[in-house]
């Protein structure tokens, strides 16, 4: 995901080319053709402007998610560390009380303890980190005291809480984030041909002056964003559409 330089670079030419055309001096079917084409580079723009703004959101988004799952994260590891400790103190005191490991209470705790690790934690994938910290807030709820403890109780069911919604958060965000980047894609297409029928409708007005020489430093091809410096930026340019805007037939024929 991300924005191209095709995409700004298109909406910065769009703008210097309602201004070089602005200035053709025509008259007549041709002015008003001027005219059309002109609404057809503005509507390019709107469409890019849109797009690339809601794109340009959506990655921010994302990357709050991200921070706030990285705090949720951190959190939830050395909560997960002290429950830990916690559990096994339990465990301790239960074997110094001298009661079973063969009983349900005891062996379910002792079952916990030897099958996670505080060590571990850190090299789980997001999902199982979210379900081991759930895990260790309900354990510490059954097995902790809860007068003694309660304040670690609460603290490992938020951090549980915290970690389950950040997670849950950032998969929204992504989520939004490509459909953004898929809308970002239609309104490049859809203003890349709008941007070529203008060109062409300009074309024909140029002609009919005697002005068709002009047409590529009054309305570049859109292929001339490739190598213009016009609207650049430190955008990622990926997944740029074919240049194939340079060919002869028009998309739609000049309109009289």
């Amino acid at each position: 995901m991300g924005i191209r330089k095709y995409d700004r670079r298109l909406k910065a030419l769009c703008l210097a080319v309602i201004q070089n055309v602005s200035q053709i001096e025509l008259a007549g079917d041709a002015a008003e053709v001027r005219d059309r084409a002109i609404a057809r580079f503005q509507k390019a723009d709107q469409l890019l402007e849109v797009a690339i703004a809601k794109a340009n959101t959506e990655g921010v988004e994302v990357s709050e998610a991200e921070t706030a799952l990285l705090e949720a994260l951190s959190a939830a590891e050395g909560n997960h560390k002290t429950i830990y400790q916690g559990l096994q103190g339990s465990f301790y005191l239960r074997q110094a009380r001298g009661e079973a490991v063969g009983g349900t209470h005891t062996r379910d705790l002792k079952i916990y303890l030897d099958g996670y690790n505080p060590s571990d934690f850190g090299r789980l994938v997001l999902s199982d980190k979210v379900d081991q910290m759930k895990k260790a807030a309900a354990h510490a709820a059954r097995f902790l005291d809860a007068q003694d403890f309660a304040d670690q109780i609460d603290a490992a069911q938020q951090a549980a809480d915290r970690l389950d919604a950040a997670w849950k958060a950032l998969l929204e965000e992504e989520a939004e984030a490509s459909r953004a980047d898929r809308e970002l894609r239609k309104a490049s297409d859809e203003a890349t041909r709008h941007y070529r029928i203008g060109r062409d409708w300009i074309s024909g007005c140029l002609r009919d002056v005697g002005l068709e020489d002009d047409l590529a430093g009054l309305v570049p091809a859109p292929s001339s964003v490739y190598s213009t410096s016009v609207g650049d930026d430190a955008a990622e340019d990926i997944d740029a559409p074919q240049a194939d805007e340079d060919r002869d037939e028009h998309e739609e024929p000049t309109p009289v």
